[in-house]
C-alpha cells in the first residue's frame, strides 16, 4: 500500500470514528451534508472518492476541528500509535464514555483558565481606573 493510500485509509477512519463517536449514522451525516442516502457508506467501502469539500462539511457538522482533524491523521510515525488508540476511543462504546469524561474535565479547565485571565485583567484595569469593572460572562457555565 502507498503512503497515500494509507494516509487516505487514516482519514475514512478517522472521519467514519467521528461520525461514531458524534453519535450520528452516516445517514444522518449524508443528508446534513447534502448527498443522497448511503453515499458515506460507498466512500468507506472504497466505491466512491471521498471529496474534499463533503468531509470539510462533514467536520462542520460533527462539530470537529478540520485542523486537529488533519494534524491527527497527518500526524509523524511516533504518533500513529496514539492515533491508533485514538480511533479506537471512537469506535467502542468505553472509549466514547472516556472522551465525553475528557471533554468535560477540558471544558471546565479553560473555565478556569478563562476566569484567572480575567480576574487579571480586573486588576490591571483597576489600577488604572478606580471600580473598573469587565462585563459578566455569557452563556451557560459547565456544572463542576
Amino acid at each position: 500500500m502507498s503512503t497515500a493510500e494509507e494516509r487516505l485509509t487514516t482519514v475514512l477512519r478517522l472521519f467514519q470514528g467521528s461520525i461514531r463517536a458524534a453519535g450520528r449514522t452516516q445517514t444522518e451525516v449524508d443528508e446534513l451534508i447534502g448527498r443522497r442516502r448511503g453515499y458515506l457508506s460507498h466512500v468507506f467501502q472504497r466505491r466512491v472518492d471521498l471529496k474534499l469539500i463533503d468531509l470539510l462539511q462533514g467536520l462542520a457538522v460533527l462539530n470537529v476541528d478540520p485542523h486537529r482533524f488533519f494534524q491527527l491523521a497527518f500526524s509523524s510515525e511516533a504518533d500513529k500509535a496514539r492515533s491508533s488508540v485514538l480511533i479506537e476511543c471512537f469506535t467502542s462504546p468505553e472509549g466514547q464514555e472516556a472522551l465525553r469524561e475528557r471533554s468535560a474535565a477540558r471544558i471546565n479547565q479553560d473555565v478556569e483558565v478563562l476566569d484567572r485571565v480575567r480576574r487579571a485583567i480586573r486588576e490591571i484595569l483597576s489600577e488604572g481606573t478606580p471600580g473598573a469593572r469587565l462585563p459578566p460572562l455569557r452563556g451557560p457555565r459547565p456544572q463542576r
